[in-house]
């Protein structure tokens, strides 16, 4: 009993400490996104160049277009910003809370 106890701590104290990793790396990445932001909109080239490195792995000029590779964090990021941005359509406020739209 008191070794299964033990393992049982063990395995709370692992879980908690994946939680607060994760939980780290989450507000790092949307700090560094709301900063990242204004730098992008009002910083130097350098800067735009920075944040072009931390976001992709890979950068290609392709016909005067530049495709980025994105690191997985960020792969991550880009599919729930398009879950989000299509679920718009998909729900419908109603007075007593949310329901899926007919439409």
């Amino acid at each position: 009993m008191l070794i299964e106890q033990e393992d049982t701590r063990q395995e709370l104290a692992k879980t908690d400490s994946i939680t607060n990793d994760w939980m780290d790396v989450a507000v790092r990445m949307f700090d560094f996104a709301s900063r990242a932001l204004d730098k992008w909109e009002n910083g130097t080239v350098e800067e735009k160049r920075i944040i072009l490195h931390a976001i992709g792995l890979s950068l290609v000029l392709n016909n005067r277009k530049l495709e980025i590779t994105p690191r997985s964090m960020f792969k991550e990021i880009q599919k729930v910003t398009a879950l989000a941005a299509g679920s718009h359509n998909q729900l419908s406020v109603q007075r007593e809370g949310f329901e899926p739209s007919k439409a």
